[in-house]
């Protein structure tokens, strides 16, 4: 094996890697059916930035660079879909649940009435802290 075929072993097997290391968030966010937390710019940016890198390679004939790009690019755009529709769907359960009101349930509550001495304990255990703020 010439180093040549060595280097592109090596990147396409890098490739694949990074291309997959999608995988385990698309799953997860399926299994929860949430994605909030998922930032819609960086979405877009990782698809711009993969666009970009597929039109570098694909005249330059960089296969390893571009079929691993591709399946980011797949699975990012996937995961975009998915995010605006667990969005939408978890926006209207909201809407729902606002529109029909709270629920009566008789819940007897378990919290106690912190005493001075405690608050005052605790004023002096966060003073130290809380003196460079001042």
């Amino acid at each position: 094996m010439t180093n040549q075929a060595a280097l592109e072993v090596i990147g396409t097997i890098g490739g694949a890697f990074i291309a997959l290391s999608l995988v385990p968030q698309v799953i997860h966010t399926y299994k929860i059916k949430k994605a909030g937390d998922i930032s819609y710019i960086y979405q877009f940016i990782y698809i711009f930035g993969c666009t970009l890198v597929n039109t570098y390679a694909i005249p330059l004939g960089l296969w390893p660079i571009f079929v691993p790009c591709v399946i980011e690019q797949s699975l990012i755009m996937l995961l975009t879909v998915m995010k605006y529709v667990y969005d939408k769907e978890e926006a209207r359960n909201g809407m729902i649940l606002k529109e029909e009101g709270p629920t009566q349930h008789s819940v007897e509550s378990t919290t106690t009435k912190a005493s001075e001495e405690d608050v005052s304990d605790m004023e002096a255990a966060n003073a130290p802290l809380l003196a460079p703020l001042l």
